[in-house]
């Protein structure tokens, strides 16, 4: 197993206390296997900022995956509200009579 560099932070908990009392340990990690890496060599895990928690969350980036999901056509209703929208649907519905 190899552990993957994190960028953005070297601690990954605090116990949330003031500057002088405060623990700061590197809990979180992320670990893969040699095969995986090859399989994704650009692959980067990023430290984002604690919210609502003493962890802070770790991000795994898949970089240069290629999307393999199409994307919908959807429509938004309020775009009838324009005069020459609604008239370019109506153009575009009779064209296909």
């Amino acid at each position: 197993m190899i552990e993957l560099a994190i960028k953005g932070g070297s601690f990954t908990w605090s116990s949330q206390r003031c500057i002088e009392d405060a623990i700061l340990e590197k809990l979180g990690r992320v670990l893969s296997a040699r095969e995986w890496n090859l399989m994704f060599p650009k692959a980067i895990c990023v430290m984002e900022a604690t919210i609502a928690s003493d962890h802070a969350p770790i991000i795994l980036l898949l970089s240069g995956l290629k999307k393999k999901w199409k994307k919908y056509f959807k429509f938004e209703s309020k775009w009838l509200l324009e005069e020459k929208s609604s008239s370019n649907v109506k153009e575009a519905w009779n064209s296909l009579l």
